[in-house]
């Protein structure tokens, strides 16, 4: 090409929307111990609309925080995870929770394909054990 204009053609290209964050396959913010106790991943995801669906966005690090109801339960646990796998720690300790037990994950960060980066200030999961 010899730098000769052919044509020219604006576009508007809309920017990615921050994903959020997922305990796994559970939809919503109760679910059962064993539902809970059988996830294996913190995983991103985006509203039905979005419109790249071959987007994908990987949790790089969170953090989880399970309260028990019952307060004669021994102790609170909290964790910090590079990665997105629910640990074998993580899985015990969801092993015992009961109903009205409480489980946080926050501080979760995303990395997205290619150049778009790391994906911080997921807003937190509040899920209360049914």
């Amino acid at each position: 090409m010899d730098g000769k204009e052919i044509g020219n053609t604006k576009f508007q290209v809309a920017k990615v929307p921050k994903p959020f964050a997922k305990f796994g396959t559970v939809a919503g913010v109760s679910a059962t111990a064993s539902e809970l106790a059988n996830q294996n991943f913190i995983v991103c995801a985006f509203d039905a609309d979005f419109p790249y669906k071959g987007l994908t966005f990987m949790v790089a690090r969170y953090s989880i925080f399970i309260s028990h109801k019952d307060t004669s339960i021994n102790g609170q646990f909290f964790t910090g995870i590079k990665g997105h796998l629910i640990t074998p720690p993580i899985k015990a300790a969801l092993g015992s929770l009961k109903s009205g037990d409480m489980i946080y994950i926050f501080s979760v960060d995303a990395m997205g394909p290619d150049k778009l980066g790391l994906v911080s200030g997921m807003p937190t999961i509040i899920i209360t054990v049914e």
